[in-house]
């Protein structure tokens, strides 16, 4: 088992770029968009996981195919932090009422890595499954981890309590859950040589 890691940091901030107007990122997505093959993705939740609002979190998986069928790629969201002393409960009480702190509107399939939850699309390169705009990793198996914890992903509290503005910060523990469920269901490592490419912002 090979592991890669592959970071875009600086690509666009996960809030507002300041140097890039959104009209220009709009335009850069919907390039990217149509330059890429449709490939479908399902939703899979995984028991014991919160988002910040307690619906369950999982990840969207594509199968692989042809010559790197046997590759991963996982992809985890980037978000900011929720919860800290200098943000307000009602901020991060309007990221539940998003896909940033909540699954409920996670669709089960979609049709394209474009429409994944995502900040932006620089995310999404790597989960294409067109040759075009992916040359090296489109026939791999794809995760996509959505960000709805409100934490950068290293939280471990499962009970809403009054300092957590009565949410949930469990993304630590999501990951830890979401990594033994493709282990345990999917065969994440069991393949002999395999090559896995972990990547976030």
């Amino acid at each position: 088992l090979k592991l890669q890691f592959l970071y875009f940091i600086g690509a666009l901030p996960h809030t507002h770029e300041k140097k890039m107007n959104k009209a220009a990122q709009l335009i850069i997505g919907l390039g990217i968009l149509c330059a890429h093959a449709s490939g479908e993705f399902t939703w899979v939740p995984v028991a014991g996981t919160s988002c910040l609002d307690g619906t369950t979190a999982g990840y969207y998986s594509s199968e692989g195919s042809g010559s790197k069928s046997s590759s991963w790629v996982i992809g985890v969201m980037g978000g900011q932090p929720c919860g800290m002393p200098a943000m307000k409960g009602e901020d991060c009480r309007a990221l539940t009422r998003g896909n940033l702190g909540s699954s409920a509107d996670y669709p089960a399939t979609v049709e394209s890595e474009m429409a994944l939850p995502s900040y932006n699309p620089y995310e999404l390169l790597v989960m294409g499954n067109s040759a075009d705009t992916n040359e090296n990793f489109h026939e791999a198996m794809k995760v996509w981890i959505p960000h709805c914890s409100g934490d950068l992903h290293i939280g471990r509290l499962t009970e809403p309590t009054p300092f957590s503005h009565m949410m949930r910060f469990s993304g630590g523990l999501n990951m830890e859950l979401i990594l033994a469920a493709l282990k345990a269901n999917s065969g994440l490592g069991n393949g002999t040589g395999a090559d896995v490419l972990f990547t976030g912002s």
